[in-house]
């Protein structure tokens, strides 16, 4: 823990790496929500069409 704050504190006196970083730390987070929404809403989409098969069977 020390050391991430020590790598921290370095960072904010290398301004520019200090950005890259909080923009690979951004992108990375964007990339992280768009899989996780993509999964739930696949995981969503095959219940439906479990749901779907379901009700024509049932017709």
């Amino acid at each position: 823990m020390k050391h991430a704050i020590r790598k921290f504190k370095h960072n904010l006196k290398h301004n520019d790496e200090w950005h890259q970083n909080i923009k690979e730390f951004i992108m990375g987070m964007i990339i992280l929500v768009i899989v996780i929404v993509g999964f739930a809403y696949c995981y969503d989409n095959t219940h439906n069409i479990f749901d779907f098969s379901h009700n024509v069977r049932r017709w």
